[in-house]
């Protein structure tokens, strides 16, 4: 019974006309239509093409005008002439102050001649009215919508699930902080919404989030202001959605006290000072550093001594010889004021942290110039007046006095060389010194 009605089948397929062989005609390039290039899915060629208004539906389907941060749908049909549905062609949209689903803004309509896209703002804060269009290609053909007007609008944005690592640092710590953006008005989670932190005093990795992953924000907090000082005490950090900042969140940390650990002199140059009564500057200033941690530290105490100095020379305050506490400035530092009397001489200033007297620093490279030399304390003396002709080379060691209007004194020495000098030659040794003291002082010897 099977054999006869296979053979039965085959005498059918014979009697048809054809050659006893079926195929099958492969499916038309991708991008056409069946029934050729150009030809809607009647397989009737597509002379003219036509393309629907927009319809702009937000996050539950309804009809808007409006864009939140939630995003919008932007969707539109495509059809002959005759209202057949065109599949495979191409819809661009268009639109300022919104950002589309795919990277140039153009999908391909489907077999009912659909196409959609993703609409959301570029920017959360944008409040900004605009006009959305689309264009359609096909096969040379094109078509574009009406204008679609449309504002885009800020959401209700709350923020949820504020949490940090640790809520008590030491000087100069960190902690991170986590949180969520919710839309309240539908009561989910929201991204793409920029958070904004602030402290009282600290920085952040990063002071502006935009939320991702189900509307998660992270961000790491540090207990250093700006200028590179370090917190303390209780400070407040603040997290407010740029798009309402009146949702806003507050939270506190705890900063452990600065504890100073380093004490550094810190003027560079060489700190030479006039005497009072020479004409030159009356007083001068040195520096030194306190650090926390490799940070300045601000308002630590320090003790300020006299090492050694001449005897009327005064420090912190005008005519004070004695320990003066002062203390640190916002970048750590303490300036030191120094007053020179009329007494020439080397100064060295100690600076003590209060707070731990095995930290100190001393100044370095400071002096107390002498006066100006006068005329009347400017004097010569030659060991040797007399040189020997018949010795080359003899030698007269020179000792120049030089002391100024209160008559201390800064011996100079000096050696003359005798040389290529004849019998009774006179020699004459003069001593100059600059302005504006101008002295001079001349001494006569023989060669004998």
């Amino acid at each position: 019974m099977f054999q006869l009605t296979a053979l039965t089948l085959a005498l059918t397929l014979a009697g048809c006309g054809g050659d006893g062989v079926d195929s099958i005609d492969p499916p038309p390039p991708l991008g056409e239509q069946p029934g050729g290039t150009g030809e809607d899915g009647t397989g009737i060629p597509v002379n003219d093409i036509e393309i629907t208004s927009i319809i702009l539906t937000d996050t539950n389907g309804k009809v808007t005008r409006a864009i939140t941060s939630a995003g919008a749908s932007a969707k539109v049909t495509v059809t002959d002439s005759k209202g057949v549905p065109v599949s495979h062609a191409i819809v661009s949209f268009e639109g300022e102050g919104v950002t589309f689903g795919t990277t140039n803004g153009a999908v391909l309509t489907n077999e009912k001649g659909g196409a959609s896209i993703s609409v959301k703002p570029t920017d959360s804060t944008d409040t900004s009215s605009y006009v959305l269009t689309a264009t359609t290609m096909y096969n040379e053909l094109t078509a574009t919508t009406p204008g679609y007007n449309f504002s885009l609008q800020s959401i209700e944005v709350s923020l949820t699930e504020v949490k940090l690592s640790s809520d008590n640092l030491t000087s100069g710590g960190n902690t991170n902080i986590t949180l969520r953006t919710k839309d309240t008005i539908n009561n989910v989670f929201q991204n793409d919404i920029t958070v904004n932190f602030d402290a009282t005093c600290g920085t952040f990795d990063n002071s502006s989030v935009v939320s991702s992953n189900q509307g998660d924000v992270s961000a790491t907090y540090t207990a250093i202001d700006g200028n590179g000082n370090l917190c303390a005490d209780v400070q407040t950090i603040t997290m407010s959605p740029a798009n309402n900042p009146i949702a806003k969140q507050t939270v506190t940390v705890s900063i452990a006290g600065v504890e100073a650990n380093s004490l550094v002199y810190t003027t560079t140059e060489e700190v030479k000072l006039g005497a009072s009564d020479s004409g030159s500057s009356g007083s001068g200033q040195i520096e030194f550093t306190i650090y926390a941690n490799g940070r300045p530290a601000a308002n630590q105490q320090v003790e300020i001594s006299k090492v050694y100095a001449p005897d009327d020379f005064s420090f912190v305050t005008l005519k004070n010889q004695t320990v003066k506490t002062v203390s640190s400035d916002g970048q750590g530092k303490v300036i030191v004021n120094l007053y020179p009397g009329a007494l020439p001489g080397p100064v060295e200033i100690k600076a003590t942290l209060v707070s731990d007297t095995s930290i100190f620093a001393l100044s370095k490279d400071v002096s107390v110039a002498t006066g100006r030399a006068t005329q009347n304390g400017v004097s010569i003396s030659i060991i040797k007046n007399v040189l020997a002709n018949d010795v080359d080379g003899d030698i007269s060691p020179i000792n120049v006095n030089l002391n100024d209007k209160k008559k201390f004194d800064d011996d100079v020495s000096y050696k003359f060389f005798y040389t290529g000098c004849q019998k009774n030659d006179k020699i004459k040794i003069t001593v100059r010194t600059p302005a504006p003291a101008a002295t001079e002082t001349t001494r006569i010897i023989f060669v004998q």
